[in-house]
């Protein structure tokens, strides 16, 4: 049996019912408190139908945290982006290098935000040439994160797809 079966169980019952951006976000909320989690992020970066790029961002970090994101346009320097663009498996933030002044202004003021110490990066890469990131973040410690990585791994590998293709559907539906 692993550490989260039973939530994992749940959550793929639940997703069936989803049927509103909405209903994803509380969705989310509950994924953080059954998986004592910090923030997630679905971030739908090329979307079937759309042409714009980065269209669907679904997410729990606090507001002014995005706002600092966007107006330092992080987005350009986030190895997390960058890592999670070009990775099949999923990216341990802990492996990232942070050393260069962007990296370490950017994470350093996540930390400052409280978006967690941890994080795991997952790409989904669609039938159709849709490409999405799905992130969890965490405020274990070194050792905490270590024992619980590869359950998070596991669970949100299968949770990460079923968020994209709700987001797909809704997108064929309302799109």
């Amino acid at each position: 049996m692993g550490l989260f079966d039973g939530a994992f169980e749940a959550a793929v019952s639940e997703i069936e019912s989803i049927h509103s951006e909405q209903e994803l976000r509380i969705f989310l909320g509950r994924l953080l408190r059954q998986y004592d989690l910090k923030h997630a992020v679905y971030h739908g970066v090329t979307l079937p139908g759309i042409s714009k790029s980065n269209s669907v961002l679904i997410l729990t970090y606090p507001r002014q945290w995005v706002e600092r994101y966007v107006e330092e346009d992080y987005f350009t320097v986030d190895p997390v982006v960058a890592a999670g663009a070009t990775s099949l498996l999923p990216v341990d933030w802990a492996t990232l290098d942070k050393r260069g002044p962007s990296a370490r202004q950017l994470f350093g003021e996540a930390n400052e935000f409280g978006i967690g110490r941890q994080g795991l990066t997952f790409p989904i890469r669609g039938a159709v040439g849709d490409h999405a990131l799905f992130t969890i973040t965490s405020d274990v410690g070194d050792a905490e994160w270590q024992k619980l990585k590869r359950s998070y791994m596991r669970d949100f590998q299968v949770l990460a797809h079923f968020v994209h293709g709700k987001v797909i559907e809704d997108l064929r539906k309302y799109g």
